[in-house]
């Protein structure tokens, strides 16, 4: 199995295909075994067998594969289990909040009532007339119908769910085009759309200070572009963007003239990105050194549609500064099935496109506090300690393969959260090292990095 590891670290797709059916049929067994549906199961395993393919470089120990990839699967599961959770408490909202307005609007945008009640029985159907149409109390749906009021109420959930089911991401994609369309300040319900969008909790990579910050300061940028057409085929355009010092997200959008596959995905095989003066952000191009410090990767966004694609690609740095504007170019779009990462579908090679954006005031001004320190040791370089909107980040330089800092803000000390970037030629590694919960408005003259044995102190940079 090793040999097959490294042959997949070194870009052999077919060795990475031969190491999943070793061990695929434990991460199935895992994963029913925690969600007890047979397709739950499955999907999770697709999810992990897809992350695993693009994370199989940041595999250290060969030896320990699958434990690795188990963890993976874990937290995919553990993410089923919170999304499940979420789902059914905001999709009953949204089912009662739209059946019920449908009463009153009708406009295009809303779907008939009889065509949302058309998938129940007939008496489900006239109890949903007389609760959401009639506005009976379920007390007085029991008189009416001769029905016991759990009866009743089994019957209204039974409903909600069919409907859920549905026309659930139809809702939701009404309520995103309305509010978005309209220019309006964000709603709850876009609130969370945004944040299960940007959210990689499922990917191991820790950003609940971005997703609090899309919550309590809007902090995204909706693009309003039009397609840039690819070919005859295919469109793309960015749909999101946001940014801290740290981190650089954005999701793209590919359009098809044709039906997509149920599985398909893209990536962007060329990817460059500048600022406004022409300086090199990013680019697929890149070869590792201390000035370009990064971690790539992407996340599928669920769209209900047989002819869009999204993918919400993230950028990690040492450092984001000054950007007023973005330059995105590339000339090559990698379209590939999820249920066989192995085999790509489709190349859709152009020439050279490009996508200008000018940034947000709120990302240009960004607020930003930097913390310098004096400590000096071979054993830990502090390249980078901030804090921004989003938590505290550092970027953290060293000759050892693991490190355990705690943050230590006046007595208290917090666990925090680490991301390996990369290493380079002569084996010094970069640790990306965020604490989310943290708020800015807050002044801390001192913070404290603390392992078993090191202890290094930062201190705010007054001189900004």
């Amino acid at each position: 199995m090793e040999e097959l590891i490294e042959k997949a670290k070194n870009g052999d797709k077919q060795a990475y295909t031969e190491l999943i059916k070793e061990v695929e049929n434990d991460l199935y067994n895992i994963a029913k075994a925690r969600t007890y549906e047979d397709e739950d199961a499955k999907d999770i395993v697709q999810e992990t067998v897809l992350i695993g393919y693009l994370k199989i470089g940041q595999v250290r120990n060969n030896k320990h594969f699958k434990g690795w990839i188990i963890k993976i699967l874990i937290n995919q599961c553990n993410k089923f289990y919170r999304l499940q959770k979420r789902n059914e408490e905001i999709s009953n909202k949204y089912i009662e909040k739209f059946i019920s307005s449908e009463q009153e609007d009708s406009s295009e945008n809303r779907i008939n009532f009889e065509g949302l009640i058309t998938d129940l029985d007939d008496i489900e159907q006239e109890i949903f007339r007389l609760y959401y149409d009639e506005k009976y109390t379920i007390k007085e749906i029991a008189k009416k119908l001769n029905i016991n009021t759990n009866t009743i109420k089994s019957k209204l959930k039974r409903g909600r769910k069919i409907i859920k089911n549905t026309y659930q991401k139809a809702i939701i994609w009404i309520l995103v085009v309305g509010i978005l369309t309209t220019g309006v300040v964000f709603g709850r319900d876009i609130i969370n759309y945004l944040k299960e969008i940007f959210d990689l909790s499922s990917m191991d990579q820790n950003n609940d200070g971005i997703l609090r910050a899309i919550e309590e300061k809007e902090w995204v940028q909706n693009i309003k572009m039009d397609y840039i057409k690819l070919n005859k085929d295919y469109s793309i355009k960015v749909n999101y963007f946001l940014m801290d010092d740290i981190n650089m997200y954005m999701v793209f959008e590919l359009k098809a003239e044709k039906e997509l596959g149920k599985y398909d995905r893209f990536n962007i095989g060329d990817l460059k990105i500048t600022d406004q003066s022409g300086n090199i952000i990013v680019t697929t191009n890149d070869i590792m050194d201390e000035q370009m410090v990064k971690l790539e990767g992407r996340k599928q966004v669920c769209v209900d549609s047989n002819s869009y694609l999204q993918e919400l690609f993230y950028l990690i740095s040492d450092g984001y500064s000054n950007i007023s504007k973005i330059n995105i170019s590339f000339s090559e779009i990698i379209l590939f099935n999820d249920n066989n990462p192995g085999n790509i579908s489709t190349t859709i090679s152009t020439e050279t496109k490009e996508i200008n954006i000018d940034i947000d005031d709120k990302f240009k001004n960004r607020e930003t506090i930097e913390y310098l320190t004096n400590y000096k040791s071979d054993s830990y370089n502090i390249k980078k300690a901030i804090i921004t909107d989003t938590g505290f980040y550092s970027i953290i330089q060293t000759k050892e393969s693991k490190i355990d800092f705690k943050l230590q803000i006046n007595d208290e000390i917090y666990k925090c959260n680490y991301r390996p970037l990369d290493f380079d030629a002569i084996k010094n590694y970069y640790y990306y090292l965020v604490y989310s919960d943290i708020d800015i408005n807050n002044v801390y003259d001192k913070l404290i990095l603390k392992n078993k044995i090191e202890l290094i102190e930062l201190y705010k940079n007054d001189k900004k």
